[in-house]
């Protein structure tokens, strides 16, 4: 492995000794990690706040928030679980540096994909309260339900491709680390909270959090403990087969049986949306919103149209900007509540029978603040929308090149299924929804509002792919030149 090597006459995990390896190895490490959002921005340091050791472990083992300050004066923090351990037992992956001490060299590495280490970190968190820090304490919310299933048992990191970071305990819980940090209540937590006292069957109970209080500043949620949900696995993944055997049988039954599918979750989110409404507090009640809303909704449209501009034909840019001009103008846009805040087929589980919706976090690469605002239960409508599309033509990508004789020939049947599973969804939402006030007054503004967040959100998509997966950017690309095109006057 080519690290960065330090010497050191002792090992401990303290921010002090810790400044070195921050300044030299943290971002080359954090680079490399796909939970890290913002490789493409310019870095101008990365610091460690707060290290956190784990109480009781048999060896350096610490919670670490990390800081990584950008040239454009923007900060953000990140969460590690450090260890260190003999070179030979540690994966490439997860490694940040090499350190010589008199007795030998050890490899400092991030630990949440070891599960010895997590097993450690679990059972210390559950033994505990909290505990305090140099710099300010951690506390440990866990429900005697979460006691029962997590211990004793077995604690397994979960390799899925994501965000966070996620632990199986046993076959009773999930332990979700967030890998960034903000301050303020983290919707994931807030949401689930208030799904969970109303005993909506339709998500995950949570169980408890963890979170650190820096003596200067406002709590951070670090990790969340929801319910294990026993399922077949996720609505991405169904979808894709299902387009798959679109393509190799295009007959009308094939596509009416997913359509039943897509019809029921559509009447979960509209339950979901009724859910999240029923709360009393000011950050739940839903409100109408404003013609301010309709503008502040604008101008962040426009912001992130602008980041993936240049990536983008002029007309198109064009195209866009005239739908979003026309947000503010609309005259009966109904109410705004709390959200999910990124709903697509990633994000739902088929359990049973029944649909279960998951992760209430928001988009990632929005701030905290922005994802805990109200907002048209029509975005999250939407963003399910834009993922039905989004199986149709991933399947379509995994066959065929972008206008190639193949994609050419498979399209149609990709439009069919999108277009069944759309109307199918649209359809079992609205009955769910129809008496709870939320639409819209006039038919047109409905539509024109699903149309302008399903463009919001593929001008989101193309600048994820962009950083992550550009070869996925035709698929956002394709979907903004169509929604464009349908939504010009």
């Amino acid at each position: 492995m080519d690290l960065p090597r330090f010497e050191l006459t002792s090992l401990q995990l303290e921010p002090q000794r810790l400044a070195l390896l921050a300044s030299q190895a943290l971002l080359p490490f954090l680079r490399r990690q796909r939970w890290f959002g913002t490789r493409t921005k310019a870095v101008s340091t990365a610091s460690f706040d707060d290290v956190l050791p784990i109480p009781g472990a048999p060896a350096p083992l610490a919670l670490v928030l990390a800081t990584v300050a950008f040239d454009d004066a923007s900060r953000q923090s990140w969460q590690l679980l450090l260890a260190a351990a003999d070179p030979r037992t540690v994966s490439e992956d997860d490694a940040i540096a090499f350190v010589d001490l008199p007795d030998g060299t050890a490899c400092i590495y991030d630990a949440l994909r070891s599960p010895a280490d997590c097993n450690q970190l679990v059972s210390s968190l559950l033994s505990c309260s909290g505990w305090t820090s140099s710099r300010g304490r951690c506390n440990v919310v866990a429900s005697d339900l979460l006691r029962s299933l997590a211990r004793p048992s077995v604690v397994t990191p979960l390799g899925v491709d994501q965000s966070n970071t996620s632990l199986l305990l046993g076959q009773g819980a999930l332990m979700k680390l967030f890998r960034r940090v903000e301050p303020g209540p983290n919707p994931d937590v807030e949401l689930a909270d208030l799904l969970t006292s109303l005993g909506f069957a339709h998500a995950p109970r949570l169980l408890g959090h963890v979170s650190w209080i820096p003596d200067d500043g406002a709590p951070r949620t670090l990790a969340a403990f929801h319910e294990f949900v026993p399922n077949e696995g996720d609505g991405w993944n169904d979808a894709l087969r299902e387009v798959r055997a679109a393509f190799d049988d295009p007959s009308g039954p094939r596509i009416a049986s997913y359509a039943s599918r897509a019809r029921d979750l559509g009447i979960t989110t509209g339950r979901l949306h009724r859910a999240l409404a029923h709360g009393t507090s000011a950050d739940f009640a839903p409100e109408p919103v404003t013609p301010s809303d309709l503008e502040r909704w604008h101008d962040r449209m426009i912001a992130s149209l602008r980041r993936v501009a240049s990536d983008l034909d002029h007309s198109t840019v064009q195209a866009v900007e005239d739908v979003f001009l026309r947000l503010p103008s609309v005259r009966s846009p109904g109410l705004k509540c709390r959200i999910h805040g990124d709903l697509h087929l990633g994000q739902v589980l088929l359990a049973s029978g029944r649909w279960v919706v998951f992760d209430f976090e928001g988009e990632p690469l929005r701030p905290v603040a922005e994802r805990r605002e109200k907002h048209s239960p029509l975005r999250d409508v939407a963003g399910m929308l834009r993922s039905f599309d989004y199986a149709a033509h991933a399947a379509l990508l995994e066959r065929s090149a972008p206008g190639s004789r193949d994609w050419k020939r498979l399209e149609p049947s990709a439009d069919r299924w999108a277009s069944s599973a759309r109307d199918a969804f649209t359809a079992g939402w609205r009955s769910a929804v129809q008496d709870a006030g939320f639409l819209p007054e006039q038919t047109s503004d409905l539509h024109f509002l699903m149309d302008v967040f399903e463009l919001e959100k593929a001008v989101y998509e193309l600048g994820y792919e962009l950083a992550h997966r550009p070869d996925w950017s035709p698929i956002p690309t394709l979907g903004i030149r169509r929604i464009a095109e349908r939504s010009t006057p």
